[in-house]
C-alpha cells in the first residue's frame, strides 16, 4: 500500500488464502484482491456474507471465480474477435491503490488503478465499503477515435438455494436468452430457477432490482448507475459440470446478478469522453412468510 499509515481498520492479509486488503470496521468487514480488482466479499455488521467465491476458484494468475469480477472494457466477447480474453483484460490485470481513506461516516473509501497500461482507454474504480457496497468503474477515452464500451460488475451473490431465489424488477422487461441464441423474450410471470442453465441479458432496465433469498432470510438491495442492462446468470446443474472452477453442485449457492452496459446497452464512447457505471449493494432481513 503506498500509504505508509493506512486508516484504522485496513490492512493487507489473504481471504480464503487470496492476497487481498481486508477491512474490518464497526460498519462492514470486506475483502477486495489487487489482482483484477475484485472484491472478494462484503458483510456489513450484523448480516453474513453478501457475497460468494468458489472453493475451487482458480488463484491469481489466473482469473478469481466468485465475489465482483470487473468485465472491461468488453462483457464476454461481444464487438470482440473470437480469441478476444473472455470478458476483456481488467479481471486478470494487477491493479494498485491510488487512495484510501476514512471518511467521516467511518466509510473506507479506495480508488484502484492497474499497475501498467492494459487498454488504451482509461479506467478507474471507486470503492466505498460502509453499511453499503458502492462501486463504480470510470472510463475515459483518451484516444482520438469512438470505442463502443460494454462491460459489467460480474457479482456472485451467495444464495441459501438458487431454485428458491426470486428476483424483483425485472418483471414485463424484454431480455436476450443466450441458451437459445440470444432469443429475445419477455419476462411475463415471476422469476423462477429449476436448476436449468439460466443466461440472459434483460434490457431497457431501471436500475433497482432485489434478489429475495428465503432460505437466508435476506433481500438484497441492488441499485445500479450507469446501465441500462441486467444480466441474470446461472450455470445449472448439468453446464456446470464443465467449469474446473466449480463443484458440481456450486451452482445451489451463487446467482449472477450483475449491472451490465451489454446486449443493446453499449456506451459509444466518443475522445476525450468519460462513461461511469456503478453499483450500490445494501441487504435487509427478509420480513417471515405471512
Amino acid at each position: 500500500m503506498p500509504d505508509p499509515s493506512p486508516p484504522a481498520g485496513v490492512r493487507i492479509g489473504t481471504h480464503d488464502g487470496i492476497p487481498a486488503i481486508l477491512v474490518a470496521t464497526p460498519l462492514a468487514r470486506a475483502a477486495i484482491s489487487l489482482h483484477g480488482a475484485q472484491v472478494l466479499s462484503f458483510a456489513p455488521t450484523g448480516h453474513d456474507d453478501l457475497l460468494w467465491v468458489s472453493p475451487t476458484t482458480a488463484r491469481p494468475p489466473k482469473a478469481i471465480r466468485g465475489g465482483v469480477p470487473v468485465c472491461w472494457p468488453w462483457f464476454a466477447r461481444q464487438g470482440m474477435p473470437d480469441d478476444a480474453p473472455q470478458h476483456g483484460v481488467a479481471r486478470t490485470a494487477e491493479w494498485r491503490i491510488d487512495r484510501c481513506e476514512a471518511l467521516a461516516d467511518g466509510t473506507i473509501a479506495l480508488d484502484l488503478v492497474p499497475v501498467a497500461v492494459i487498454h488504451p482507454l482509461g479506467v478507474r474504480q471507486h470503492i466505498r465499503v460502509g453499511r453499503t457496497l458502492e462501486q463504480s468503474l470510470a472510463t475515459t477515452n483518451i484516444t482520438d477515435a469512438p470505442f463502443a464500451l460494454t462491460q459489467a460488475f460480474h457479482t456472485y451473490f451467495r444464495v441459501g438455494d438458487a431454485t428458491r431465489v426470486g428476483i424483483e424488477g425485472i418483471a414485463g422487461l424484454d431480455y436476450l436468452d443466450k441458451p437459445t441464441g440470444f432469443a429475445r423474450r419477455t419476462q411475463q410471470a415471476a422469476f423462477t430457477f429449476d436448476g436449468t442453465e439460466c443466461d440472459r441479458i434483460y434490457l431497457d432496465a431501471g436500475g433497482h432490482y432485489v434478489l429475495d433469498d428465503p432460505v437466508l432470510s435476506r433481500r438484497i438491495r441492488i441499485a445500479a448507475q450507469g446501465s441500462r442492462a441486467l444480466v441474470v446468470w446461472n450455470a445449472g446443474a448439468e453446464k456446470i459440470r464443465g467449469f474446473a472452477d466449480i463443484p458440481a453442485d456450486g451452482w445451489q449457492t451463487y446467482f449472477c446478478l450483475e449491472v451490465a452496459n451489454a446486449g443493446t446497452d453499449v456506451v459509444t464512447l466518443a475522445p476525450g469522453a468519460t462513461h461511469v457505471i456503478g453499483q450500490a449493494l445494501a441487504v435487509e432481513a427478509r420480513p417471515p412468510a405471512g
